[in-house]
């Protein structure tokens, strides 16, 4: 675990599961990964989107908790969201 999000605009960070992403580009692969965490943390999760990218055109997101996610995502609109594995809003 690691802690992400701290920045100028966003004054405390949220513990995130770094070993592996969320990638727009590939819900197959998140779908494993929402998986393996949800069992590592006994509770589904979900891929929070930051608003910086991997590259222009891919979104990436850190595997955390749901909860964990939409508390955060509140605390925080417009620079951060909650999706599922097929990038849907959560």
């Amino acid at each position: 675990m690691s802690c992400v999000g701290v920045n100028a605009e966003r004054g405390y960070g949220i513990c995130v599961y770094t070993q592996h992403y969320c990638l727009e580009s590939d819900p197959e692969r998140n779908e494993l990964r929402l998986g393996g965490c949800g069992v590592a943390a006994e509770t589904p999760c979900a891929c929070l989107v930051m608003d910086h990218t991997l590259e222009p055109d891919q979104e990436l997101g850190y595997l955390v908790e749901v909860e964990a996610c939409r508390a955060y995502a509140a605390a925080h609109p417009g620079s951060t969201k909650c999706v599922d594995a097929d990038w849907s809003p959560l």
